[in-house]
């Protein structure tokens, strides 16, 4: 998993990554591809702001961010059935992070 971190920093250049995965990408014990490294620092060295919370997501749509890596969880994300009324208000379910990024797109297409 560490190796898809890289590709999607590395070499595909994706402009918005939602979802969970901290540890994933920023991981110092090699996958089986023996994968590494620091991915979160890359994506911001290549322009990518990073937000770990419902208020930074909503930051970065109110700036109209171009790129956006987004990591709401330190492994996958838990599924909407299984959270707790806690988890629900602090944590993206997968409807939100879907329009979120839809609007970061739409928003591209429109003012650049």
């Amino acid at each position: 998993m560490n190796e898809i971190a890289r590709q999607y920093i590395e070499v595909t250049g994706v402009d918005v990554m939602l979802g969970g995965g901290v540890a994933k990408f920023n991981s110092t014990a090699p996958d089986k591809c023996g994968t590494s490294g620091n991915f979160i620092v890359e994506a911001e060295q290549k322009g990518y702001p990073v937000v770990y919370t419902k208020a930074g997501m909503d930051s970065a749509v109110a700036n109209k961010t171009r790129k956006l890596l987004g990591l709401f969880n330190d492994s996958a994300m838990t599924p909407e059935y299984l959270r707790t009324p806690i988890e629900k208000s602090i944590r993206f379910s997968l409807w939100s992070l879907t329009t979120k990024q839809a609007v970061l797109l739409y928003l591209q297409h429109v003012f650049y």
